[in-house]
């Protein structure tokens, strides 16, 4: 209940000093949302909230929010300190109506209520208010305590394309005496009064755009004119800013996948017979360049092409239990690998990895490495519904499997300086030690021999005397199909692989990798989709009407403001989001054409938006159902099965 009148207060305090209007925050098409990233009740009460807005020239906020950052939590927590009343009303559907009008329930979505049932009305003070049809638990708040989370120097992150859509996220620790319950009384003389919480205007602290000027004039020029530059970061822990793939190859020293090396692939695949259907066609995925660069992928094909040993590496941190469709891009790609090309494949679940960077200690409870290991199983599920064959895949926690890698995480450890971990991945003396020796957990799958019965290739520890069918074993090379923030660990890998496998290794023991491009949030296709915010992603567990929903209100469109304009101008690809997740999820390549050329040019089925959206709706709709039909059928029992230690050649 704390948290709950902490969030409320923040909110309203938020949308009071920048301006903004509580009832078309709450519109289910609103231009803007402020919504709740976590609630966490132990060891601390602590929550994020994330305000987010779209075009500049549909703001909903009075306040210009590319200011200093101090200037707006100062006044929000000078507010927030003034012991701010909370009160909770039991009316009806009809008085609220009388009073406060029916747009004021529809913001709410409770329109469609009957006259008498009960309306329950929350009020803070000249801060805010909020309806709903069922009580909220609320109690008494002593002190709340904010966190900007943001860029340096700025409350506002401008994370559209273009700068076209805003960011500002706060945290907040909420501080209280005990949970002292707020009751709920009937509205003896009236209903408060809420006439200054709908208008767009500034009801609170003293901030004015003009006041702001001094400091947003040259934000607001690097802004708009400096675009172009914005900082592009991409490493194994962060993805932000416009990505610029080309650079980023040249940054990590990868090679673009070429035409021709396309074509080789497409003829080794029909010499290896294609899929269980007999299908030769490239994927999608790399028919339109979504899998864009590699690290000795020309080399692979060499081996496949002399029919050399060659096994497949994917794997996945369980950091949520709801996987989302940018999850699904490397586990499609690779199941779609083995089956074409015919290759063992091993899936390693980092729930170690996971703990160590996420996990929590509580002292009456203790730690929650138990949950991270729940995760393993949960995401499994999805993972094993992706299409690969069982008969051919090792799907392994790092927690119970560690014991037959752990002779080449030693030598990794070995090889790889502290300096050099540090260097790549950015750990500093305060990180716990785990952090730093996991990289060394993620790379030894990279070699065969961590895999003595799965691949049958023991190490000279396990097999002193070689011979020639366990070398044959131990020299299989590993191709990585993987997003290309993921490249550093194997980098690194890379640098150090020869001292781990015989020197007859094809490749030296280094891994080869086929990289992915970013799969894109639905509020603009810079950096990739996050589970954090529930409303940039499509769920595997969403329903058919949670995913019109997210499509029709959420996905950032590339098409013009109106009708007239969309005919004239037609919409910029580049942008759209809809189109964008279609040339990823939809495999129909003269249907896709037909779209970008009517979409682009404003003309034809596929002119508007809408079309366009309502064409991704049912593609998504159908490829989620099928997700979950599948995986209704895996249960933790035939995980277990797939875990389960056995040759898989």
């Amino acid at each position: 209940p704390t948290l709950i009148s902490a969030l409320l207060i923040v909110k309203g305090v938020l949308a009071g000093v920048t301006g903004t209007s509580i009832l078309k925050l709450n519109e289910l098409n609103a231009k803007a949302k402020m919504q709740p990233m976590f609630l966490k009740e132990a060891p601390r009460k602590t929550g994020k909230i994330l305000y987010s807005y779209g075009k500049p020239n549909q703001l909903i906020c009075e306040l210009d929010l590319s200011i200093n950052e101090d200037m707006v939590l100062k006044e929000i927590q000078n507010i927030i300190n003034d012991n701010l009343d909370i009160r909770q009303y039991i009316s009806t559907r009809s008085a609220v109506c009388s009073a406060y009008g029916e747009d004021a329930l529809k913001a709410f979505g409770l329109d469609t209520l009957h006259d008498e049932e009960n309306v329950y009305v929350t009020f803070v003070q000249d801060v805010t208010f909020e309806l709903s049809s069922k009580p909220i638990d609320l109690a008494k708040v002593k002190k709340i305590n904010l966190e900007y989370n943001g860029p340096k120097d700025r409350l506002a992150s401008f994370v559209g394309v273009g700068s076209r859509k805003v960011e500002i996220g706060i945290k907040f620790e909420a501080i209280s005496d005990g949970e002292e319950k707020i009751e709920i009384s009937e509205a003896v003389n009236g209903l408060p009064d809420i006439s200054k919480f709908v208008e767009k205007t500034i009801r609170l602290g003293s901030l004015t755009n003009t006041v702001a000027t001094s400091e947003s004039e040259n934000l607001e020029k690097e802004k708009t004119e400096g675009k172009e530059d914005e900082e592009m970061i991409v490493n194994a822990f962060e993805v932000k800013g416009v990505i610029d793939y080309n650079k980023l190859v040249d940054q990590f020293g990868s090679k673009l996948i070429s035409p021709e090396l396309l074509d080789r692939f497409e003829r080794v695949v029909k010499q290896r017979g294609g899929d269980s259907s007999g299908d030769v066609k490239l994927h999608r995925f790399l028919r339109r360049g979504m899998f864009f660069s590699h690290r000795d992928l020309d080399r692979i094909l060499t081996l496949l092409e002399e029919n050399k040993a060659v096994y497949l590496y994917t794997g996945r941190g369980p950091s949520s239990a709801a996987m989302h469709l940018g999850h699904l891009i490397p586990f499609h790609f690779t199941a779609y690998l083995q089956r074409a090309l015919k290759l063992p494949c091993v899936i390693q679940m980092t729930d170690d990895e996971k703990f160590l960077f996420k996990g929590q200690y509580d002292p009456e409870e203790g730690d929650n490495l138990t949950h991270f290991a729940g995760l393993t199983i949960e995401n499994a599920k999805d993972i094993l519904s992706c299409g690969f064959e069982k008969n051919r895949t090792f799907l392994f926690s790092n927690l119970n499997y560690l014991g037959p890698m752990y002779p080449n995480v030693v030598r990794l450890w070995k090889a790889v300086t502290n300096s050099t971990v540090s260097g790549i991945f950015g750990f500093v003396g305060s990180d716990n030690i785990g952090k730093t020796a996991f990289p060394a957990i993620q790379a030894a799958p990279s070699f065969p021999s961590s895999f003595p019965v799965v691949l049958n290739a023991k190490c000279a520890l396990l097999s002193p005397t070689q011979t020639k069918e366990n070398l044959n074993a131990c020299n299989a090379a590993c191709l990585i199909p993987c997003a290309i923030d993921q490249d550093p660990y194997f980098r690194m890998t890379r640098d150090v692989a020869h001292k781990i496998v015989p020197k007859s290794h094809p490749l030296g023991g280094k891994p080869a990798l086929i990289h992915s491009k970013f799969f894109p949030p639905l509020q603009g296709s810079q950096g990739k989709m996050s589970s954090s915010d529930t409303n940039s992603a499509i769920f595997l567990t969403d329903s058919a009407e949670e995913i019109e929903r997210k499509i029709k209100t959420q996905a950032f469109s590339g098409g013009q403001d109106t009708g007239e304009k969309q005919r004239e101008l037609g919409a910029d690809l580049n942008l759209d989001v809809p189109y964008q997740w279609l040339t990823f999820f939809m495999e129909d390549d003269d249907l896709l054409k037909e779209i970008a050329n009517d979409y682009s040019s404003g003309s034809g089925t596929y002119w508007s938006t809408g079309a366009v959206k309502k064409k991704l709706i049912e593609v998504l709709q159908e490829l989620v159902s099928d997700h979950q039909k599948r995986r209704s059928l895996v249960d933790e029992s035939e995980v277990r099965e797939w875990m389960r230690e056995r040759s898989i050649l």
